[in-house]
């Protein structure tokens, strides 16, 4: 799946009410991104929290 610059950018604009963005990134690109050291906001998460608790509470976090 491949996402323009524009995608990207709204989806770190655009927060649900829980504090998660509603973002299309599937839990491989996370985990990708994760291992990848890069930041939470480039995940799309509004708190090092926020992923904290996806990674905690997502059922690959056993892997």
């Amino acid at each position: 799946m491949e996402y323009t610059i524009d995608d990207l950018l709204n989806m770190l604009q655009c927060p649900n009410d829980n504090g998660e963005v509603d973002n299309k990134l599937s839990p491989r690109e996370i985990w990708d991104m994760v291992a990848n050291k890069e930041s939470y906001e480039k995940m799309g998460f509004a708190s090092e929290q926020d992923l904290k608790t996806y990674l905690e509470e997502n059922p690959y976090s056993d892997l």
